[in-house]
């Protein structure tokens, strides 16, 4: 019953490309630039907190692997993806989509296969992303990471919960490195740790 209730408590809510400006400005700004940065052997490392049923971990894998391609660069890059719902992980794992809503007609060629009624993640793109179970709030975090993000979790946190999260996040992320949350979250990020 407490495992039942604690996945009761768990909110799956997620999709691909969630906040297309969001990913307009990371194709366009960001990941080149940490392209850029990436150009010897040491890999671009990203973090996505909260990770659902991994849309989001494809959605960035996506756009990665496209801007490698693009700008014929050598870099790798590794994508750990976590939550603490285990059965949202399965489903992450298993990288099988009814609903690839937020996937243009391009991507879903290049990146999925079709599979009875739905698509299937194709296996160099599951390859780029490593699924974990983690409670974001007692587990140590991922670290020397070049992206985090971390999207609409921490609106279900309490106030003191969301600083040991920022704090926690600071620590994982390399100086310069990017947190990526979502529109929702009402976390104030101390200006000393953060700058938007």
């Amino acid at each position: 019953e407490v495992e039942r209730l604690s996945q009761n408590l768990c909110v799956n809510v997620t999709g691909f490309f969630r906040d297309a400006e969001v990913f307009a400005l990371l194709e366009t700004e960001a990941i080149p630039a940490m392209i850029d940065r990436h150009a010897g052997p040491i890999p671009i490392r990203i973090w996505v907190a909260g990770c659902s049923t991994g849309q989001e971990a494809y959605s960035l894998a996506m756009v990665f692997s496209e801007a490698i391609d693009k700008a014929k660069a050598a870099c790798k890059v590794q994508i750990f993806a976590s939550d603490v719902d285990t059965s949202a992980l399965a489903a992450a794992r298993e990288g099988y989509y009814l609903d690839t809503t937020g996937v243009n007609k391009e991507r879903l060629s290049r990146h999925f296969m079709t599979e009875g009624a739905g698509f299937r993640v194709r296996p160099e793109l599951r390859a780029m992303v490593t699924f974990a179970h983690q409670d974001v709030l007692t587990d140590p975090p991922f670290a020397g990471l070049d992206l985090l993000s971390c999207r609409n979790v921490m609106i279900y946190l309490a106030p003191e919960a969301q600083k040991r999260l920022l704090e926690s996040f600071h620590f994982a992320l390399v100086t310069g490195g990017l947190l990526l949350l979502g529109s929702a979250e009402t976390a104030e990020a101390p200006g000393r740790r953060f700058l938007p």
